[in-house]
């Protein structure tokens, strides 16, 4: 009987390894990619220009349109149960059919050629984070523009876990790594 419990184990120990693999492997393929939230007025029509935009006017960069693979408008996601052995990614080549015209801040993925872009575009974020809002859009909208590392909802539940417990156990998050400090 202990045997048993002591197989169980090793099987569930590696059941566990699998599943951690399979989910930085999903969040791997999502390195060259970013989600924009809070540009108004997006569409699937409109999303590569207003994040060209974006990025020339509120970061100062200059993204070329051969360097864009991908630039949609995302539909809402579902909240991750960390506990879940569901791993289906969520695939960035997969574009919404319907097109998007909400004043409500949107999502908008987009995907590069390569993760440096991403790095760059990220690096600069940080400074010019008194620039990222609606009004380089719309002169009458002031909402805020977050630019995220695109993230699988498992790592997106886990950041969100680390945020509410961020105060409490000193734990703070910086691009894809989580610091503990002691």
């Amino acid at each position: 009987m202990q045997s048993l419990f002591a197989q169980n184990k090793t099987l569930s120990d590696k059941v566990n390894l699998l599943e951690r693999k399979v989910h930085k492997l999903e969040q791997d393929k999502l390195s060259n990619a970013i989600d924009i939230v809070g540009i108004p007025n997006v569409s699937n029509s409109n999303a590569r220009e207003l994040s060209q935009k974006l990025f020339l006017e509120a970061l100062g960069t200059n993204i070329p349109d051969e360097n864009i693979i991908d630039c949609f408008v995302r539909q809402a996601r579902q909240k991750h149960n960390l506990e879940a052995t569901d791993t289906a990614a969520e695939n960035v080549n997969e574009n919404p059919s319907h097109e998007s015209t909400n004043t409500k801040p949107t999502s908008v993925c987009v995907r590069f050629s390569s993760s440096s872009i991403v790095k760059s575009i990220m690096t600069a974020k940080k400074t010019a984070h008194d620039k990222l809002n609606a009004v380089i859009f719309d002169d009458n909208c002031n909402n805020k523009i977050f630019i995220n590392a695109t993230l699988t909802g498992y790592f997106r539940a886990l950041f969100s876990e680390a945020r509410k417990i961020k105060v409490e156990k000193n734990i703070s998050t910086y691009g894809m790594q989580i610091v503990v400090f002691t």
